[in-house]
């Protein structure tokens, strides 16, 4: 049997680049600047440790989301 080889044009995926991580991280700080109207700088730095994002997020809960939260949690689901 002869090998078989792709079709012209057809590429194999390659594995990530240090470009594409780099791009794959700035867009993951950009889109969480944009939903908690934080600076990239500081989201970048919520996803680099837990800790801070853990205290950020924990910041931005309202009593009614954190009632809603630990309902969902710990009380048995609807019939």
């Amino acid at each position: 049997m002869s090998e078989q080889r792709p079709e012209p044009g057809v590429c194999y995926a390659a594995t990530p680049t240090d470009e594409y991580r780099a791009h794959r991280q700035f867009e993951a700080a950009r889109s969480l600047a944009k939903a908690w109207g934080i600076t990239e700088t500081r989201a970048a730095a919520c996803l680099g440790d837990p800790a801070e994002y853990r205290a950020e997020y924990r910041s931005r809960m309202t009593p009614r989301r954190a009632l809603r939260e630990l309902e969902r949690r710990y009380l048995p689901p609807l019939p």
